[in-house]
């Protein structure tokens, strides 16, 4: 962290806060510190997002964030393993739709990688996926990402967006629920 000015994992164009400056490797390796840590997001406009216009949208009862440490304790032995086999799975034995959603920003999923484990996967259309056309994510004639997709599986980049798509770039995700749900 001392070597990047204090990056931000998630974000890349923000800073963490100082003090946090134990790379990231280090934090890995102690994983229930990190998970504990990482796992309530403490950013300040991810809870007002979270317990307010999307608690009332989605009519939830439960707090964001309050469950947080109980579920990534429950997922820890799931924590960094790839799941790429139960994809294929999705993808080539039933009919849901599948979405990939990376933001450009985010410094531990991000998207160079992503677009790797994507690209390399054995599914029913992988080729005609491969050759399908990216095309922009255009809202309000700005351009939030671009889309990727072959029957059931989506791919979208989201510009100016970190690990939490939906708080650094409301419009983008937005849109992707919009038109990945109708």
């Amino acid at each position: 962290a001392q070597v990047t000015n204090n990056i931000d994992f998630y974000n890349i164009l923000t800073k963490m806060e100082p003090g946090n400056q134990v790379s990231l490797m280090e934090r890995l390796k102690s994983e229930p510190t990190f998970a504990q840590e990482y796992s309530v997001f403490s950013d300040e406009s991810l809870n007002k997002l979270m317990n307010g216009p999307v608690k009332e949208a989605l009519q939830l009862t439960s707090r964001h964030g309050a469950q947080s440490n109980l579920v990534f304790s429950k997922l820890t032995g799931d924590f960094m393993k790839p799941v790429v086999n139960i994809v294929e799975s999705l993808l080539n034995e039933t009919n849901l739709k599948v979405a990939v959603i990376s933001g450009h920003m985010d410094l531990i999923v991000d998207t160079p990688g992503t677009l790797r484990w994507v690209e390399k996967m054995q599914w029913k259309n992988a080729n005609p996926w491969h050759r399908s056309a990216r095309t922009a994510l255009v809202v309000k004639d700005t351009i939030e990402g671009y889309v990727k997709s072959y029957g059931n599986f989506f791919m979208y980049w989201v510009n100016r967006a970190g690990h939490m798509v939906p708080k650094d770039n409301p419009a983008a995700m937005a849109w992707i629920l919009n038109k990945f749900t109708s």
